[in-house]
């Protein structure tokens, strides 16, 4: 059952479950680090996923989890409409890399469904 969103548009929404977009904000915040580029859209997708080495058994309710840094519970809804284009962009660039590494490396790179980044870019695709 999906537990995590990316809202692309108001039409287009990619969902899936909990673990895959945590793996996938992972894998994006990973190559915008790579790049060195954006620390404000690094630092807003790392508001969407569990700060390492959380407690999952207390802390995880699969479409959200509680943030200890924060005292809030965080829900798996990232909104794109809310990044400026330059950061947008930067998101989709990241999100291909990502996809070329899952195409190139397989396993050795993410153990995560190589179909859940390519559904994701299929979305971006239908934008253009």
């Amino acid at each position: 059952m999906a537990s995590g969103f990316i809202k692309i548009t108001d039409k287009d929404i990619f969902s899936t479950r909990w673990t895959g977009f945590d793996e996938i904000l992972k894998l994006i915040i990973q190559e915008l680090i790579e790049i060195n580029n954006s620390k404000e859209l690094i630092a807003l997708l790392k508001t969407h996923i569990p700060p390492e080495n959380y407690d999952e058994d207390e802390l995880e309710m699969g479409w959200g989890f509680i943030d200890e840094n924060t005292n809030k519970i965080t829900s798996r809804l990232l909104e794109l409409k809310e990044i400026s284009k330059k950061d947008l962009q930067l998101f989709w660039n990241a999100a291909s890399k990502v996809n070329d590494k899952i195409d190139e490396f397989g396993c050795e790179y993410s153990s995560i469904n190589p179909t859940l980044i390519k559904e994701l870019l299929m979305l971006n695709i239908n934008l253009e």
